[in-house]
């Protein structure tokens, strides 16, 4: 307890009430600091040092989840940036053969996937013109309605 206590040898009632009597104000509910013993130091530290310990464990707890997170999360972020690029362009990314096939009528290159599907088709270019083994001149286009070759 602090050294100067007024009128130390009355119990907290009667002290209470001697405050009462001889105060010119009274204040309630104001924060104010008192002096800690050399116990209440030492007793301090050491729930310091136990509250270090347990954020210490906490931390590494926090950092296991954080590394469970992530391991959630960045697999979803990187889908859901493939999935938002693929609805602003309109197209999805594929793998597979692709069979590349000139109409030299047209002077145009039609490329079409494995299941028949037209993926692409632009001008030919000078080489593709010119010394061709193997060309290929549909009747009638190659876009026919009935995928016949537009009989």
């Amino acid at each position: 307890m602090a050294e100067n206590v007024f009128m130390p040898g009355l119990n907290r009632v009667e002290r209470i009430q001697a405050l009462l009597d001889n105060a010119h104000t009274v204040r309630d509910g104001e924060t104010y600091f008192l002096k800690l013993t050399e116990e209440e130091k030492s007793a301090k530290r050491e729930m310091i040092v136990d509250n270090l310990i347990k954020v210490d464990a906490a931390e590494e707890e926090f950092a296991k989840k954080k590394e469970e997170h992530k391991a959630i999360v960045k697999p979803l972020l990187a889908d859901t940036r493939k999935l938002q690029a693929e609805v602003r362009s309109g197209q999805k990314e594929q793998r597979g053969k692709l069979y590349d096939l000139h109409d030299v009528v047209e002077g145009r290159v039609y490329t079409y996937n494995e299941d028949g599907v037209e993926v692409d088709n632009r001008r030919m270019r000078p080489d593709e013109k010119s010394g061709q083994s193997k060309l290929f001149i549909p009747t009638g286009g190659f876009k026919s309605k009935t995928g016949t070759g537009g009989e």
